[in-house]
């Protein structure tokens, strides 16, 4: 149970870079990015190309959002079944024994959704916002990575 955990927060620790990525790309100055590049910074080289290609970047974050949105839900769908349903069809309660599965679905899906907001959009989405260059810098090479590999398909 406790390594089911670890990897729902791993895949919403994940999809929080996707969705800071977007911001942070999308919102970084142009003019300071362009200045670094012409410093010789790699990695505002690698910047001004993924704001030179919105639809590109867009589709990577969007794919590695909806993968790990996907793999937190099956995880979660398995331990609800393996850890808490058993324990809900145990209550005396005739009504929660005889619905166990699909409280115990309901209650990991509650809680997973919650994280993912939180964890998975809302704190990476404002860590963006206010510090779009330097998250930006910080995402351009994996995204760019992530951005290749995903285009391979």
């Amino acid at each position: 149970m406790i390594l089911e955990i670890i990897f729902i927060l791993i895949f919403l620790i994940l999809n929080g870079f996707f969705s800071a990525s977007e911001i942070a790309v999308v919102t970084s100055r142009k003019s300071y990015i362009k200045n670094l590049a012409e410093k010789g910074s790699y990695r505002a080289n690698r910047l001004m190309k993924l704001q030179a290609e919105p639809d590109r970047l867009l589709a990577t974050v969007q794919i590695g959002v909806t993968v790990m949105g996907a793999l937190s839900s099956a995880i979660g769908g398995a331990l609800s079944i393996t850890a808490l349903e058993p324990i809900l069809a145990d209550v005396p309660i005739p009504f929660v024994a005889k619905s166990a599965t699909a409280i115990s679905i309901g209650i990991v899906v509650m809680v997973i959704s919650y994280f993912s907001l939180i964890i998975g959009e809302l704190v990476p989405k404002s860590i963006a916002l206010r510090n779009p260059e330097r998250v930006g810098l910080f995402v351009a090479g994996p995204i760019t990575f992530i951005s290749t590999i995903s285009s391979l398909f």
